[in-house]
């Protein structure tokens, strides 16, 4: 096979290959990172920094000089075997940064890790790109770049396919990594003549072996690593994350994506909750619990239900559950009262038409996107309705009785706001180690310690780590104004201010009032997730030093303030360097191809997020998502292609895209598209036709402004900004906008990065 037989071939299985070992390396790098979708924009924007090294690399060195095979060969091999060692290190990276399974790691310590697991992959898949595009013969055909571009999305469209319907299921990922590392060996082979081929050759059939006989014992001793010392009992995978139970003594901890969710036959909060929340009822026949715990269950049948509705998200979490149960929970969970249904919690409470007289939420924190589904409006609009006469809804949430921190405060009073627009004035119960919101549907409940102690002894409740003692004082409205007696719940600067607070007739509503009015308190939504933002603060102090100090300072308004300033002076600056012939075209260019996909990236992010707050998982259709964008990048540059042949492509030509993707952006963000989807169109073909028009308009982007710079050495500089610009677009969108500014202010900012890129495109310049 000759060179240029080689090269279709090559450019397909590159694509491929790489974005099967993203996702597997995405998917490794969020359980390392417990899950947070913080992480998941740092993922990405490591990935996407590291492809803009690799390809500004290949580009500086395509320059000058034409590229020999050998060296083509070399860096395909690399880029085979790369995914294999990168699973090893994500799995490892916690291990050597000195943190334990489960354990919160800083952003600090995020910001390097995270990054340095993909960085070789990625660094080498953007190299092997810019040595494709010299190889065919980019420097004599204006076309080339986008015949590339064109050629590395569909088979990055195709892989992802392939994973996310077929891989997946049947193959582990240490097993499935080793046999890309074969594929590309292939690959490398046809580059190749004599001995060299015959090395190639070898290699291949060395990965395959490896596949076959050693990919398991890789996966054990990887997994034996990034687990430490802790006695793996089974891992299992499901479309809502990597699941491990590990044992110690008769316990089993049971942990999703690295963060730990359950641990059975000891969950301290458990009885709180569940005695908590069933004495506040008169006689609570029909239960509804969100989160299967065994525990709760066991706790809550002690009221003598009627019926208890148990929904539980995840059926791999639920069977490792019930094999490491004991006797007793098992014949519990067989009780005829007891009936467990394998579903969304949130899909059940809306789709559902029966009435009952406690909602119990046992989802934990809401630290993930995930969680948070269950502590916004919309969710307690659902739940009002599907509450009986007199019933009430009560979740767990943080709260410190001595020293709540600034971030805690913001949180419990945006869920005080958030309950507020749909049920009566919220209950706070505060235990020792535990407290819940409760709100009725009717009317505002009441602290009456004598009435839920009477109901608790009446019924017979004899619990193991729970006593009516325990919930008298929880109940007790004296105690619980002392213990919101804080300055930073009080606004009290002094013992004055102190001596104020108590002479107050309503102490406790005085607190929810201050509470309700702090900065950070905002209404909780679907598509606009505050509550994540400030749990990811509270939560293992993530934030330490100047970022914490910056993220305490970051509000929806700065937000815009700032993106919007900066923005508009970057394309100030370069519109009046242009004009003076102090900027040329190519730099024009590479600013356009970088607000592509700095836009094109963030509405990745959102499409993500909007999978998340619809099917409560976003884990499996990663691959989904990333086919659509990339067969959409596919369709873009091959339209851009047929465009460029016989044309004098110009750069006025490259702004065209971005002025559509504009108008899309604007369209989406004031007709609320998304928010109006979430109430109608199934989420995954929203989610579809937004990544295939997002993919399209960037690939068409990247092909024009790569055509327009003349020069097939320009195309991997050109690809370098493209991804830098999706980098900064990851980061920006995952950790910052979308939890302050929600899906619309995402979208506004993605319109004002692409005016600001056409600004720079078509300023007209000496050059």
């Amino acid at each position: 096979m000759t060179d240029s037989r080689a090269f279709a071939p090559s450019v397909f299985a590159l694509g491929a290959c790489v974005l099967i070992g993203q996702i597997l390396l995405f998917r490794e790098l969020m359980s390392a990172s417990l899950g947070s979708e913080l992480a998941m924009g740092l993922i990405l924007a490591g990935w996407l920094v590291s492809v803009a090294a690799g390809s500004a690399l290949g580009g500086l060195l395509t320059r000058r000089s034409d590229i020999a095979p050998v060296a083509l060969a070399l860096t395909l091999a690399l880029c085979g075997f790369a995914t294999p060692a990168g699973i090893a290190l994500a799995r490892c990276v916690r291990s050597w940064a000195g943190y334990i399974q489960g354990e919160a790691a800083p952003l600090g310590a995020l910001v390097w890790m995270l990054p340095a697991a993909c960085a070789p992959a990625a660094a080498l898949s953007g190299l092997a790109f810019a040595l494709l595009c010299r190889a065919a013969r980019a420097g004599e055909s204006l076309d080339a770049p986008a015949r590339v571009y064109a050629l590395d999305a569909l088979g990055g469209a195709a892989g992802s396919l392939a994973f996310t319907f077929v891989l997946v299921f049947f193959l582990r990922p240490m097993a499935m990594s080793l046999w890309l590392a074969a594929a590309m060996m292939l690959c490398t082979a046809v580059w190749l003549r004599g001995s060299a081929r015959a090395i190639a050759a070898a290699c291949c059939a060395l990965a395959c072996a490896s596949a076959l006989w050693l990919a398991p014992a890789m996966e054990s001793r990887t997994r034996a690593v990034q687990w430490g010392h802790a006695r793996i009992a089974a891992i299992e995978e499901s479309q809502y994350g990597n699941i491990t139970a590990v044992r110690h003594g008769a316990q089993t901890s049971l942990f999703s994506n690295g963060r730990l969710v359950r641990v059975t036959g000891a969950n301290p909060g458990a009885p709180f909750l569940a005695h908590a929340a069933m004495s506040l009822h008169p006689n609570p026949q029909r239960v509804l619990l969100a989160g299967a715990s065994p525990d709760a269950i066991r706790e809550i049948l002690k009221h003598n239900p009627r019926r208890v509705d148990v929904v539980e998200l995840d059926p791999v979490m639920w069977s490792l559950q019930e094999r490491f149960l004991d006797l007793q929970d098992l014949k519990m969970l067989n009780d005829k009262r007891v009936k467990v249904h394998i579903a969304d919690a949130r899909s059940f409470i809306f789709r559902t038409g029966a009435e009952y007289d406690i909602i119990l939420v046992n989802a934990g924190e809401p630290e993930t996107l995930i969680v948070n589904r269950y502590y916004t409006r919309e969710f307690f609009e659902a739940a009002r309705k599907r509450l009986a006469r007199g019933g009430a809804l009560a979740f767990s949430v943080s709260f410190q009785r001595h020293s709540t921190s600034a971030w805690q405060a913001d949180l419990l009073g945006s869920h005080l706001a958030t309950l507020e627009t749909v049920f009566p004035r919220p209950l706070l119960v505060a235990g020792q180690d535990a407290a819940l919101l409760a709100a009725g549907r009717d009317a505002p409940l009441a602290y009456d310690p004598a009435a839920a102690v009477r109901r608790y002894t009446e019924r017979g409740v004899q619990a193991d780590r729970f006593d009516a003692m325990m919930l008298m004082e929880a109940l007790d409205e004296n105690m619980l104004a002392e213990a919101l007696k804080q300055p930073r719940l009080t606004d009290a600067a002094d013992a004055h201010g102190l001596l104020e607070y108590d002479l107050r007739e309503d102490r406790i509503g005085y607190v929810f009032d201050r509470l309700k009015a702090r900065r950070g308190a905002r209404v909780n939504r679907d598509f606009v997730p505050v509550s994540t933002h400030y749990q990811t603060r509270v939560s293992g102090e993530i934030f330490r030093g100047r970022a914490r100090d910056f993220m305490a300072r970051v509000t929806r308004r700065s937000v815009f303030r700032y993106s919007l300033g900066a923005l508009a002076g970057l394309a100030a600056v370069f519109v009046l360097l242009r004009a003076a012939g102090l900027a040329g075209r190519s730099g024009a260019l590479a600013l356009g191809a970088a607000a592509a996909g700095c836009a094109g990236m963030g509405i990745e992010v959102v499409i993500l997020f909007f999978i998340q707050v619809r099917n409560g998982a976003v884990y499996h259709f990663v691959g989904l998502v990333l086919a659509a964008f990339m067969a959409g990048g596919w369709a873009g540059a091959a339209l851009a292609w047929r465009f460029v042949l016989n044309r004098n492509v110009r750069t006025k030509h490259a702004a065209v895209p971005l002025l559509v993707m504009l108008c899309l952006c604007a369209a989406a963000a004031g007709g609320g598209a998304l928010e109006a989807a979430a109430s109608g169109a199934p989420a995954l073909l929203v989610s579809v036709a937004g990544a295939l028009a997002a993919g399209a308009l960037t690939g068409a982007s990247y092909a024009l402004c790569a055509a327009a710079a003349r020069g097939g050495a320009a195309a991997g500089v050109i690809y370098a900004a493209d991804h830098l610009g999706a980098a900064a677009g990851a980061a920006a969108a995952s950790a910052i906008v979308i939890p302050l500014a929600g899906v619309s202010g995402a979208l506004w900012l993605c319109c004002a990065v692409l005016a600001a890129g056409a600004a720079c495109v078509l300023a007209p310049g000496r050059s």
